[in-house]
């Protein structure tokens, strides 16, 4: 059996969050960077309406926390995407005859 250590990191890199997460197994050791744009919950929010969704809640855990803007450890969102049948519904319910 193969074991290791994997150790993540963040830093700032202009307006981006540098995620970088290395993996140690024996004598080797592999590492990743990935460039992530911080995005608020309002921004999200938005984006998420835009793109059709509804009834979009969140909250500061999956345990459904509250979310407190830079205290909470992370953005849990839960949102709602219209099917086909509502699209067609409500599309119906707007014509002007």
């Amino acid at each position: 059996m193969v074991s290791g250590d994997y150790v993540p990191s963040y830093s700032r890199e202009g307006e981006h969050i540098c995620f970088q997460g290395t993996l140690r197994i024996e004598d080797s050791e592999y590492t990743d960077k990935t460039l992530l744009y911080p995005l608020r919950k309002s921004e999200m929010f938005d984006l998420l309406e835009t793109a059709g969704f509804s009834n979009i809640l969140g909250f500061g855990s999956f345990k459904n926390d509250l979310f407190i803007d830079n205290e909470s450890p992370a953005l849990v969102i839960t949102a709602q995407k219209a099917s086909y049948n509502q699209k067609t519904e409500k599309r119906k319910n707007n014509l002007v005859i």
